[in-house]
């Protein structure tokens, strides 16, 4: 049988029937040898092709097209059942996918008859497109007709994706896909090979690669996609519904693998994000709830590119598994974590751990340990490959340990300062011996002759001692110091009296507290790696308490 240039839109009587699809051209050409045997088996061989398709849906928009869908080397058989197709060729087809305002897909209702229309889209309107369009087939082929295609040659197709549930509409082509998909078949076990190479909105280049079997009973896929440099502007409306910002910035490639083997599901998703700037906040009740300023500066690098993996397993057979979705979570999962863990984060990517947002001073003091000066070094590195983050340090100070630390500060100055004036008062040729260290008393006699002096200036002459001091003054009265009481007991009651006199007021705490931001502060920016502009130091405050000393909490923006 040979036919040219037969009008397939003779058909459409039959399409309306079943679609709401109108068939505005084609024509089909074939060349196919028939034999019926005598017991019925049927047997057909031969070619065939439709040139020149256009279908358009109830909106009279291009749905369906190609210039040209040829099968060539077709042989079937009924007894035993069998299709086998040597190659098929389609030259530039077309396809169009649409998300109505109410979440319906023109996939369903164009195939669908006119009376089933309405039915299709309540069905469902309560879903979004993402749950319902990206759920991967559980299983091949159910019929048992063994079917093999050796070849599907594709040149230059291309596709439309236009979503009208989300404001503003979001559109998203694919053009200039062409490859191959060799070793179809039915077969258990069987591996079908892909290669499509193709754009995204014109320029964005895109590769899918692997192997896969669709026909078989099982499904079997093991494919990977690959693009580069795709415009994250146009995906601004779906950024301003689900995560409440406008994108005036960024560039995404992806490297996607998906492995689906005995009905589960194995993926990878390889995220670079280029120079992503968000831009003005929108109001949406979707979006999620969190500082995504913060968490884009944390992700950020130094060359403005965001790295991220997403892994996803699950089983195709469990009904509330939905792909798209899942992947919206598990990127919402790594913002949340990257927000509420900042430093953890941070530790883990330059070998600080979670620490590194705490520093610690001892007691009345502002100088930095060797522990805390590594930490220091480690977030100076931590914003070098950050640059867009910025860091708070606070002042701050804890009462119950910082009060009496500064209160015996004193003390000690009003001795030192004493004795000093003591050494000044001797003649000249005969001065006092000065210890080692001058900021230090050099015995406990020494200590002891200090605050008896210091008591007296502070309460009187006639004031009296504790008792522990009053008896080793007498027996150093009478000579017998050697064999007096001790003196630690005695030094310990005079520190204790004239503690008791010093007032250390609360902006005493508060500048100690700032001292203690501003050698942060100098540790931070003393070898000029971060611009003073990124560092904010916070007015004082109280603070907690860690292991006897006062900790300081490092905060990022």
């Amino acid at each position: 049988m040979h036919v040219a240039q037969i009008d397939l839109t003779a058909l459409q009587p039959y399409i309306a029937r079943r679609s709401a699809l109108d068939l505005l051209s084609g024509r089909l050409a074939a060349s196919l040898a028939i034999d019926r045997a005598a017991a019925g088996a049927l047997t057909v061989s031969g070619d065939t092709s439709v040139a020149r398709l256009r279908t358009v849906d109830r909106s009279r928009q291009d749905f369906v097209t190609w210039d040209r869908l040829s099968m060539e080397g077709i042989q079937y058989r009924s007894q035993p059942a069998a299709l086998r197709i040597r190659r098929i060729v389609a030259v530039k087809p077309y396809a169009r996918v649409i998300v109505a305002a109410d979440r319906s897909l023109n996939l369903r209702e164009a195939l669908s008859s006119g009376q089933a229309q309405t039915h299709s889209i309540s069905r469902t309107s309560s879903s979004p497109p993402a749950t319902a369009a990206a759920h991967p087939a559980s299983a091949g082929a159910s019929s048992t007709l063994p079917v093999s295609i050796g070849r599907i040659q594709i040149s230059n197709a291309s596709a439309r994706y236009t979503d009208l549930w989300i404001e503003p509409h979001f559109t998203l082509a694919i053009q200039d896909l062409s490859g191959d998909i060799s070793g179809m078949s039915s077969a258990p076990g069987s591996r079908a090979r892909i290669q499509l190479e193709g754009k995204v909105d014109r320029y964005a280049p895109i590769t899918i690669s692997g192997e896969l079997n669709l026909l078989a009973a099982q499904l079997y896929t093991d494919l990977k996609m690959s693009f580069q440099g795709v415009e994250l502007t146009t995906a601004t409306p779906y950024s301003a519904h689900f995560a409440g910002y406008k994108i005036e910035k960024g560039k995404i490639s992806a490297d996607i693998t998906y492995h689906i083997d005995a009905g589960r599901l194995t993926a990878n998703h390889h995220i670079v994000i280029d120079q992503l700037q968000l831009g003005d906040k929108v109001e949406s009740p979707d979006a999620v709830k969190l500082p995504l300023k913060l968490a884009v500066a944390l992700l950020r690098d130094r060359n403005g590119v965001i790295d991220l993996g997403l892994p996803i397993t699950g089983s195709l057979s469990d009904p509330q598994f939905r792909l798209g979705p899942l992947i919206w979570k598990v990127v919402v999962n790594v913002l949340e974590k990257a927000v509420t863990a900042p430093f953890e984060l941070l530790g883990k990517l330059f070998g600080a751990g979670p620490e590194i947002k705490f520093i610690d001073f001892d007691a009345g003091s502002s100088s930095l340990d060797d522990s805390d000066r590594q930490r220091l070094a480690s977030v100076v590195k931590a914003l070098q490959a950050r640059p867009s983050l910025e860091l708070d340090v606070p002042s701050a100070y804890t009462p119950e340990l910082d009060r009496p630390a500064l209160g015996a500060q004193l003390l000690q100055s009003k001795l030192l300062e004493l004795r000093s004036r003591e050494a000044g008062a001797h003649k000249r040729g005969s001065p006092a011996p000065a210890p080692a260290d001058a900021s230090t008393l050099a015995t406990p006699e020494e200590h002891f002759h200090l605050l008896v002096a210091e008591y007296r200036s502070e309460l009187g002459r006639d004031a009296p001692l504790p008792p522990e001091a009053q008896a080793v003054v007498q027996a150093q009265s009478k000579k017998k110091a050697a064999e007096g009481p001790p003196l630690d007991p005695a030094i310990a009651a005079l520190q204790s009296a004239l503690l008791g006199r010093i007032v250390v007021s609360d902006d005493d705490l508060q500048a100690l507290g700032r001292r203690r931001a501003r050698v942060i502060q100098g540790a931070l920016l003393g070898d000029g790696k971060i611009p003073p502009a990124r560092l904010f130091v916070l007015n004082s405050t109280p603070t907690r308490a860690a292991g006897g000393r006062v900790r300081l909490e490092l905060g990022l923006k």
